[in-house]
């Protein structure tokens, strides 16, 4: 008798210690990701900032931007694996100094998953870096400037790895321009204006050197500040020149400066003004609409589809109000990109959390091929450009235009060839 209680003993302590391993045996979930994990409990929201320019002259722009996010999410289901997706918007301001205090408040946020943007180039530079030392990967939809992806095969200086783009990389629109000009209009002297951010002096020099190549002359260069609102000097020596273009592809206000006091110098009344994607928006063509001169615009190409126009539709159903700007698409697709490879990343660990890991986000945004955008089948290559290079010329004729009206003025387009073609940097 007393040996079977010490067996029966043995046996309650034996299972008892067996039941007790098999209930420890589940071991806490261990990111193995190299540049850490986002885990979210259930219920909590995949959160993503839509960090663009939200005030100063391009903030209407900087919002129907957020606003084209939000409708991408919502159109997407608004979850990831179940868990809510949430835009939150944050100003880059198109500064330097905006992206540098922007991105680093995003990246002190663990639970930022990514970033959709942002605006512009000059923002986009120290928020690139901050974004991509923090783990954090960010697309933006036009921050065009060659410096943050590459330039003919090699990274550019302010590359870093966790930046990507579905806008085209502008070493493409210094090409167009320089076509345009000689092709089209049929100019052979230019003037250039640039405001020294990375974007307009990168997308002058661009132009300059292959205007040169293909027989045009750069006959004056000059540069504006932010914040200038005289422009007769500038002007003067345009004039003096005796150039038959002015390529400005500067913002507002400035730009709104320079068309307006051209109109007033008699001896510039043929001087043909082109500008780039950063004018071609509704704002800016209400505020020159009262001078009734001709302009010439180049913009990346989007072709019209019937998806294209269903956007336009959605657009105005959910925000009540149309849309303004060029870039509409592109941040459409960065946004979608940005879905589409949470989706295929993201997974549901044995503890029912949600786990987004960082680096293998960035991958899989790079190895997406052929994704089916609105503005065409993008691939990223190695440098994070994922846009297509093809442009349009546009004029402006018709004082009452709209942006819309506008953009489907179509004077020429321009796709490079092959050997401008940057799929052998895949």
């Amino acid at each position: 008798m007393f040996r079977l209680k010490i067996v029966l003993t043995l046996l309650f302590v034996s299972l008892f210690l067996l039941s007790g391993c098999t209930r420890d045996s589940k071991e806490p979930f261990v990111c193995q990701d190299p540049l850490g994990c986002v885990i979210l409990a259930p219920g909590e929201p995949v959160k993503i900032v839509s960090m663009q320019a939200l005030t100063g002259e391009l903030g209407p722009l900087g919002q129907e931007n957020v606003n084209i996010a939000r409708l991408a999410a919502a159109q997407w289901g608004g979850d990831i694996h179940g868990h809510p997706l949430v835009i939150i918007a944050e100003d880059e301001r198109c500064t330097r100094e905006g992206g540098y205090i922007t991105a680093q408040k995003i990246a002190s946020n663990p639970q930022i998953v990514a970033v959709h943007g942002g605006t512009c180039s000059i923002s986009s530079i120290p928020a690139a870096e901050i974004f991509s030392r923090a783990g954090l990967s960010m697309i933006s939809g036009s921050a065009t400037a060659p410096s943050l992806t590459s330039f003919d095969g090699q990274p550019g200086e302010h590359w870093h790895s966790g930046f990507f783009r579905t806008a085209p990389n502008d070493k493409f629109m210094g090409y167009a321009v320089a076509y345009f000009s000689i092709n089209d209009l049929a100019i052979t002297r230019a003037a250039t204006v640039n405001d020294g951010d990375p974007y307009t002096r990168s997308l002058v020099e661009l132009f300059e050197l292959e205007y040169r190549k293909i027989g045009g002359e750069t006959v004056f260069s000059g540069g504006v500040t932010r914040g200038d609102q005289n422009m007769a000097p500038l002007l003067h020596g345009i004039e003096m020149s005796g150039a038959g273009m002015l390529f400005f592809p500067i913002f507002s206000p400035e730009a709104d400066y320079i068309v307006n006091q051209v109109a007033t110098m008699s001896g510039l009344k043929d001087l043909v003004l082109v500008g780039a994607d950063g004018l071609v928006n509704e704002p800016f063509i209400k505020k020159i609409r009262d001078i009734n001169r001709e302009m010439y615009f180049v913009t990346p190409y989007m072709t019209e589809s019937h998806e294209s126009r269903k956007l336009y539709d959605d657009y105005a159903d959910m925000f009540g109000q149309t849309i303004i700007g060029t870039f509409y698409g592109h941040h459409y697709d960065a946004a979608r990109m940005l879905f589409q490879a949470l989706e295929n990343t993201a997974f549901i660990n044995d503890e029912g959390s949600l786990v987004i890991g960082r680096h293998t986000l960035r991958e899989e945004i790079c190895s997406l091929k052929g994704f089916n955008g609105l503005t065409g089948r993008l691939s990223c290559n190695r440098f994070g450009d994922c846009g297509i290079p093809k442009y349009k010329l546009i004029r402006l004729d018709n004082p009452q235009a709209t942006y819309l009206s506008l953009s489907k003025n179509i004077i020429s387009t321009f796709e490079p060839g092959a050997d401008l073609n940057c799929s052998e940097e895949q």
